[in-house]
């Protein structure tokens, strides 16, 4: 019989609740917190093994390890703490009376993402009936494994140290981040386990490894809106390697509806709070400043387009420049704005190619129906590039009839139609594409309950057909 906690990594889930039970072994989950009904279990059912991970994976629930001991001794039951999370460096099970402590040497303890090992510490006698059955499964680290392992260690102390730092840094960032709506870190105070954790001598550090949860533009956590802003944060940072492991020196991040639960159906991921915007992130070395710096750019891809940025107003010669202070809405009224050239989701590459090409620009917008809106009402959710579909293309000549959007980016500029020319200026000057050599162009569209209805597309051509049209207009 053996009582492991809700939270806990995928894949020892799966072995408890999967493999155990076909070998006759009885299984009963309890919240990483009901110390309880931990209790009560273990003074009415015989209990062979409680078991659990110091911190939980991959929603940073902490047990109360000298209280689970107390229990376990007073009931005759085997306790097994697995603190990889932690390290030996900020929790130590044994000191709090838990006979076997599991680390996967594989992560912090190796350090460097290169070895597969497991650690199992304890007493001699509980020690020796699993030295026993190494022979019988093969459990046995090679000789090169060992050397890698023992490598690491030298460095555990060091590394763990910043890992630490790091993780603190970015979750105090993150706390005061408007499209996050949760971290689970054992630091935050309103953590469910925050006074277990924080309670003096428990922990020296929570380690390098912490999750949080973002916002989609439509704000259900379940919901396709979500999942696809959240894949748009994880693809736009450029420090962390996307991956399933943690503890080495580089940072790795994963969203993890998509790494460990993919296969799952959506009421087994609500049974155990996995949600689309769930994101692991897992510190690695790195200087904590530049860590911020990337995961605050990234953030801004969360929402489809991103306001312009204000600049500073420079003086000027406001009589030859009295045309930037009207607005894109003045120009619609009184000169007319040709009607926005658009793709939608399903055109193909080389559709988007030949419209761009025939209209002369380097971009268009790609839309979809406005949810809620008007039968011509239109949303956009991306941008896309001459450069990267001619590109795309060329590589994959098969594909030149395949839908443009997953070749299309999700960071494009946005105003309002009260927005001034001016103001349209700096926009096109804060988005040059360094890697394509495309102009831009400026979205000018209303904000519907975060979504974009697209009404005029402004081209730097169109900015110079403006100034022109007005200087001519006053005789300059």
């Amino acid at each position: 019989h053996v009582v492991p906690p809700t939270d806990c990594s995928r894949r020892p889930r799966q072995f408890v609740t999967t493999v155990l039970p076909k070998m006759g072994v009885r299984l009963t989950v309890i919240d990483p917190a009901d110390v309880t009904e931990l209790e009560r279990i273990l003074s009415t059912e015989p209990v062979t093994v409680f078991f659990s991970e110091q911190i939980t994976n991959p929603l940073c629930r902490v047990v109360d390890t000298p209280r689970i001991g107390e229990l376990c001794k007073k009931y005759g039951v085997i306790s097994c703490i697995d603190t990889t999370f932690a390290t030996p460096l900020n929790h130590r099970p044994i000191e709090h009376g838990i006979d076997l402590v599991l680390h996967s040497g594989s992560k912090y303890l190796g350090g460097h993402n290169d070895v597969m090992a497991g650690v199992l510490c304890g007493s001699k006698l509980l020690i020796g009936k699993v030295r026993g059955l190494h022979g019988v499964l093969g459990g046995v680290v090679d000789p090169h494994a060992a050397y890698l392992l023992n490598r690491g260690l030298k460095t555990l102390a060091l590394r763990v140290k910043q890992q630490n730092a790091n993780a603190q840094a970015l979750v105090e960032f993150l706390e005061t981040h408007p499209v996050i709506t949760k971290v689970h870190y054992p630091s935050v105070k309103d953590h469910r386990d925050y006074d277990v954790a924080n309670r003096p001598g428990m922990f020296d550090g929570f380690g390098g490894v912490f999750s949080f949860e973002i916002r989609g533009g439509d704000g259900n956590p379940w919901s396709q809106d979500t999942f696809d802003a959240t894949a748009r944060f994880i693809d736009a940072l450029k420090i962390p390697y996307i991956g399933p492991s943690l503890g080495g020196v580089e940072t790795l991040i994963e969203q993890v509806r998509v790494i460990g639960y993919y296969d799952q159906p959506l009421e087994v991921r609500q049974r155990l709070s996995i949600t689309n915007g769930l994101v692991r992130y897992a510190c690695g070395i790195e200087d904590s400043a530049d860590l911020i710096a990337d995961v605050a750019q990234a953030l801004e891809f969360v929402q489809p387009g991103y306001a312009a940025v204000e600049r500073p107003v420079f003086e000027v010669d406001d009589e030859n420049r009295e045309w930037l202070k009207k607005t894109v809405q003045d120009l619609a009224d009184s000169q007319g704005l040709q009607a926005p050239l658009t793709v939608t989701t399903d055109t193909p590459c080389a559709a988007a190619v030949a419209v761009m090409k025939k209209a002369g620009v380097d971009q268009l917008p790609v839309v979809r129906p406005l949810v809620g809106g008007g039968p011509t009402d239109l949303e956009v959710i991306a941008v896309v590039s001459m450069a990267t579909l001619s590109r795309h293309m060329l590589s994959h000549p098969k594909q030149i009839n395949a839908p443009c959007l997953p070749y299309s980016s999700s960071k494009f500029v946005v105003v309002e139609p009260t927005a001034t020319l001016d103001q349209v200026v700096d926009a096109l000057n804060a988005f040059p594409d360094r890697r394509t050599g495309d102009a831009g162009v400026v979205i000018v569209a209303e904000d519907r309950s975060s979504k974009k209805l697209l009404r005029y597309v402004v081209s730097r051509v169109d900015v110079v057909d403006f100034e022109t049209t007005a200087l001519e207009a006053s005789g300059k």
